[in-house]
């Protein structure tokens, strides 16, 4: 081997040993979980057993819903704050369950499932649960824990109502849940009916919407 191969050889030696050592470091290299700072199509975080499944991937830059592993002390400095992204990812996820199950609570309140012989609520206990007939109770604003039981006590008929039993014994478990979680949601303020634009004369008629 010339002199010209062996000094070949040592750089490519010294390249590669140094590239080791920076790969070997770059591992063991502390990280923390940064909130907010996440790039644009990325999914970065690496040190949570979350792995951003709550969220994706982000889809501006600096997402507030997103998550990134950076070196530790510089979460910070890049404009984030620190969390736990396992909290935080258990947050976002019980969040968006709660919101689904009130949508499919609300489609079943106010449309029913004849499919399955399941009455609309609504038919009685008006829009969102706010009866404006002395008959039927309102049901926006009950507890959730009171709902649930009666409806389970209307479906298999340990409190007797021909009307409700009927209504109700179609219901399962998660129905009767999402219809809870669409009742206890807070109501929009109510606004006053329109016809093409102009205020209605004939009385005060409201509209309440959830």
């Amino acid at each position: 081997m010339n002199l010209k191969d062996i000094l070949v050889a040592t750089a490519l030696a010294s390249i590669s040993g140094a590239a080791l050592a920076d790969a070997a470091t770059e591992k063991t290299v502390e990280t923390e979980v940064c909130y907010g700072v996440a790039k644009a199509g990325h999914n970065d975080c690496s040190d949570s057993s979350c792995l951003h499944d709550c969220s994706e991937s982000s889809k501006v830059d600096n997402d507030p819903n997103e998550w990134m592993a950076v070196p530790k002390g510089t979460c910070t400095q890049m404009g984030g704050v620190l969390r736990a992204q396992p909290y935080a990812c258990q947050a976002d996820e019980q969040t968006e369950t709660s919101v689904k199950s009130a949508q499919m609570g609300e489609r079943l309140f106010n449309q029913g499932d004849h499919t399955r012989g399941i009455p609309a609520c609504s038919s009685c206990h008006g829009v969102a649960g706010d009866s404006q007939n002395a008959d039927y109770p309102k049901l926006s604003g009950q507890f959730g824990k009171y709902l649930d039981s009666q409806l389970r006590a209307f479906r298999d008929a340990s409190r007797p109502s021909p009307v409700m039993v009927a209504a109700a014994k179609s219901l399962n478990d998660e129905d009767i849940a999402n219809v809870v979680q669409y009742l206890v949601q807070p109501s929009t303020t109510a606004v006053p009916a329109t016809v093409q634009g102009q205020a209605d004369t004939t009385g005060p008629v409201t509209a309440v919407t959830r």
